[in-house]
């Protein structure tokens, strides 16, 4: 991508909230969580193995579809946007989730994200390949350990709506609770540019 305001953004829990979801499927096996103990990287320590990879099969194949946009998505990119900013999904979802991905992009964020600008790998540590060869200078991403792979993403942020890391952020990462905080934290690229 040509422009030099290229914002990369992960799907599942980062523009899509499936605190509900996780909710209700977590339950549904048998756990009481709180939707502070939704967050991925807090989740799989607290399930067995067997139960993680049940919900994420149910998540990401089944419900994730109908999981509505975090509050502030929409209001933030469009803002970005008129500020020169271009947007990339770059997901990891396997195959069989990939055409759901599509198809929420396209119900919530069409006009901000075309279908030319996703892109999806099996695995976390493709995402900086992708980044790297689009010219991605910020990534938002739910998960620490996604945005370590990152490496050539000048500015790396962790979206934290629960404040389950802010003790915690990774060297080189910054964290947000709110969409609202977007602007304020990618103004000093724009400056640069």
């Amino acid at each position: 991508m040509s422009s030099h305001l290229h914002l990369g953004l992960d799907l599942d829990g980062t523009l899509a909230d499936h605190t509900g979801a996780k909710l209700e499927i977590t339950e549904s096996l048998g756990y009481a969580f709180t939707p502070r103990e939704t967050a991925s990287e807090v989740l799989q320590h607290l399930m067995t193995p067997e139960h993680y990879r049940e919900l994420q099969h149910r998540l990401y194949r089944k419900l994730a579809d109908g999981s509505p946009r975090n509050d502030g998505v929409l209001q933030t990119l469009e803002e970005l946007r008129k500020r020169g900013w271009h947007f990339s999904l770059v997901s990891r979802r396997k195959g069989d989730g990939r055409a759901g991905a599509g198809t929420w992009i396209a119900r919530e964020l069409s006009e901000l994200i075309p279908s030319d600008r996703l892109f999806f790998v099996d695995q976390d540590s493709e995402k900086d390949d992708v980044c790297a060869r689009e010219g991605v200078v910020a990534f938002v991403d739910d998960q620490q350990g996604v945005l370590q792979y990152l490496q050539s993403v000048p500015c790396r942020i962790l979206f934290d709506p629960f404040g389950n890391y802010e003790q915690q952020v990774f060297d080189g990462i910054v964290a947000m609770k709110s969409w609202r905080e977007l602007p304020a934290l990618l103004a000093p690229l724009e400056a640069e540019r």
